[in-house]
């Protein structure tokens, strides 16, 4: 009997130092770690605080980016429609340069100037001339300015049928020399010149005048075999 309270003795002996042992391990492993916690802490914010930087330096990086490319796609856009524009509103009008020697009386320099226009490109009339209205346009005007534009309309036309007229004595004076070449230049640019006259955006009266010019160089060309 002894022995075996020895036994036991020795058993509840060791238990106790093996608990003893297990517990102040368990206690030291939860002080390291949590001193490993402590001590790791600052080096985690630090690190959140670094990706929250670099995140907000991206996003702003990026939105400048985006605005820089919008700006300069819409300053490139914009740019070829301004140049367009402003070559628009700065051509001189076709008939201009033929008119203006004409009634200068430079007969010689107006019909160079009419075979050298070229009768395809707009506008072909000043823009505060009245021939350079369309019809809804003259409609629009009122009573009293539909009157004075009348006048002025039957005077602008009337020297525009002159001048054509004399291009056509020109065309006729090569011919009578010979010249079928020349004349059916000069021909030709009262054609081109009588069907842009009869364009829509020209009122009916200049679109008149255009038929009546077409007739005119058809009956010429005609006549020289063209």
């Amino acid at each position: 009997m002894l022995r075996d309270f020895c036994s036991r003795t020795k058993m509840s002996n060791s238990r106790n130092r093996n608990l003893c042992c297990g517990e102040c391990a368990g206690r030291v492993s939860g002080s390291i770690l949590s001193a490993w916690r402590r001590s790791a802490e600052p080096f985690r914010r630090a690190a959140l605080r670094i990706m929250k930087n670099a995140i907000i330096t991206g996003v702003i990086a990026a939105t400048v980016l985006i605005a820089g490319c919008g700006k300069k796609s819409s300053s490139s856009s914009d740019t070829p429609r301004t140049a367009q524009a402003d070559a628009a509103s700065s051509a001189s009008p076709v008939s201009q340069p033929a008119l203006t020697a004409w009634q200068q009386g430079d007969q010689a320099a107006a019909v160079s100037s009419f075979l050298a226009a070229d009768w395809g490109v707009r506008p072909l009339f000043a823009a505060g001339s009245t021939l350079s209205l369309t019809e809804d346009q003259f409609k629009a005007l009122s009573a009293a300015d539909r009157q004075a534009r009348s006048g002025e309309l039957t005077a602008q036309l009337d020297s525009f049928k002159r001048l054509a007229a004399a291009v056509a004595q020109a065309g006729r004076d090569a011919a009578s020399k010979g010249d079928a070449a020349t004349a059916k230049k000069y021909f030709t640019s009262l054609k081109q010149c009588g069907t842009a006259l009869e364009s829509p955006d020209c009122l009916q009266l200049v679109q008149l005048v255009g038929k009546a010019i077409e007739k005119m160089s058809d009956k010429e060309m005609a006549k020289i075999g063209q």
